[in-house]
This record gives structure tokens, C-alpha cells and sequence, in this order.
């Protein structure tokens, strides 16, 4: 039989929980898009159910990033990291056999370091699946898909701050351009959103993260309606990781 072998690599950070490749890639999903570390959260899990037709096969490990001021991430090794979380993290078992219909579960923990610098750690567990798929009588499909979900470790009590720096909507493209800016020796992670005169929300967008690595992100959210002279754009960080709330008013 004859094996084709597709690989793509998605971020879970910014994309949906699951993923499906096409042509019958590895379909698995997860109970978690992101980790939160603590001193009171030491020990989390990850549940892997195979969603597919076929048995697949997943090895983890521990993979960087570096986010960009601006727009964009970069794979980088451990050592150009910006604060990576890997050295602090453990995580059994490796590899994992999922069955068809069936859960896998791999059980991360969290060791605390002397002296280690109060703030926001970040690394990605990445796990390799391969599966195949059987299409017909005569050809198999094996695929490969990376899925990467960041995983943050909080020392301390870490302080900074967040603003929406700038934010100007474009009429014609009907589309705001936000500029989110961050200091301080923490990571931030919440949505967007943009509501017109009346209150009604015209766009929002999940996931948006600023870690330590950036100064400011910028982002692009395409508006339902514009119909409005007036807006509010609003960053609102996730409970787990704070409750900043702050607004900025956008006239046309």
C-alpha cells in the first residue's frame, strides 16, 4: 500500500482545540488549550481523545517560542527563549497510544526552583500524533500534526501593566486595528472585543496574549457592522490569569 505523510504545524494559542488536517490527518483532541502554573497549582492533566478512524501515536515534548513586537511568533531554541517554563515542568508519560474512541491521559507537574525571578515562564508541549487512514481497498494516508498549547508558570506575585495604546477603525476595509501594549515582568492573556454606541458587540477576539518576550502586539478584527459613529474597544484578561478590564473610545 502506498503511504502519503503530510506535516503541519498549529498553535493552540491562537487556533481552535481541535484540528483537523485534510486528507485524514491526526484527529485528536484536547481538554485543555493553555496551562496556568501556581504555587497552589503544582500537578494539572491532559486528556487526549482520538476523534478519528484509526489508532494514533503521540510523542511530547517541549517546544519554544518567541513572540515579536508587532505581529508573528518564531520557533527558537531553548537558550533564545525569552523566560522559558521547560526547566520547571515535568510531564510523564512521553508517548502515548490512543485507540480509536478512546482517551489518553498525560500528567504534567510543576517543580518548584530556589531563587528562581518572580514572573511569567512560557514553553508549548508539543505533541507529535501520526495516524493513518484507510481509503478504499488499496491506499493507506499517514499523517503527521504538530499540536502545540502554551503552558505558563507564575513566580510570585508579578506585577506590571496592560493598555490598549492605540485603535482606529477603517470604514472602508471595515476592519479596527488595535495596538495593545504591556510592562512589567508578567505575561497577559485575555479578548478583545468592540461594541458600537448602542452596546452591541460588532467583534471580539479571543487569545490575545502578550508575554514577556513582546513590548506590543498588534491586531486586526474584521467589524460586523459600522454603522455606528462611536465604539468602545475593550481588552478583558482571562479570570485564571488577572482581572484587568480597560477600555478605549474610538469616534469615526
Amino acid at each position: 500500500m502506498k503511504k502519503l505523510t503530510s506535516i503541519s504545524s498549529i498553535l493552540l494559542c491562537v487556533l481552535s482545540m481541535q484540528v483537523n488536517a485534510n486528507m485524514g490527518a491526526a484527529q485528536v483532541q484536547f481538554n485543555q488549550t493553555r496551562f496556568l502554573f501556581t504555587e497552589k497549582q503544582r500537578t494539572q492533566s491532559l486528556e487526549m481523545t482520538n476523534m478519528g478512524n484509526a489508532k494514533a501515536d503521540c510523542k511530547l515534548g517541549f517546544v519554544h517560542y518567541n513572540q515579536q513586537n508587532g505581529e508573528g511568533v518564531i520557533e527558537v531554541e531553548k537558550q533564545q527563549a525569552i523566560a522559558p517554563a521547560s526547566h520547571l515542568l515535568r510531564f510523564s508519560p512521553r508517548s502515548v497510544s490512543i485507540p480509536k474512541d478512546r482517551s489518553q491521559t498525560a500528567r504534567l507537574v510543576f517543580r518548584r526552583r530556589p531563587n528562581l525571578q518572580e514572573g511569567d515562564y512560557l514553553s508549548y508541549i508539543r505533541m507529535q500524533c501520526v495516524q493513518e487512514a484507510i481509503l478504499g481497498q488499496q491506499n493507506a494516508l499517514a499523517a503527521t500534526v504538530n499540536f502545540n498549547i502554551p503552558v505558563y508558570v507564575r513566580i510570585g506575585d508579578p506585577k506590571g501593566s496592560v493598555k490598549i495604546e492605540s485603535a482606529h477603525i477603517d470604514k472602508q476595509s471595515k476592519v479596527a486595528s488595535i495596538r495593545v501594549s504591556r510592562e512589567g515582568s508578567r505575561a497577559w492573556v485575555g479578548s478583545l472585543t468592540v461594541t458600537d454606541s448602542s452596546g452591541e458587540e460588532v467583534a471580539r477576539l479571543k487569545n490575545v496574549t502578550l508575554s514577556q518576550a513582546v513590548t506590543f502586539r498588534d491586531f486586526k478584527l474584521p467589524l460586523k457592522d459600522i454603522s455606528s459613529n462611536q465604539f468602545i474597544v475593550t481588552y478583558q484578561e482571562d479570570k485564571e490569569f488577572g482581572k484587568a478590564a480597560i477600555n478605549y473610545n474610538v469616534k469615526l
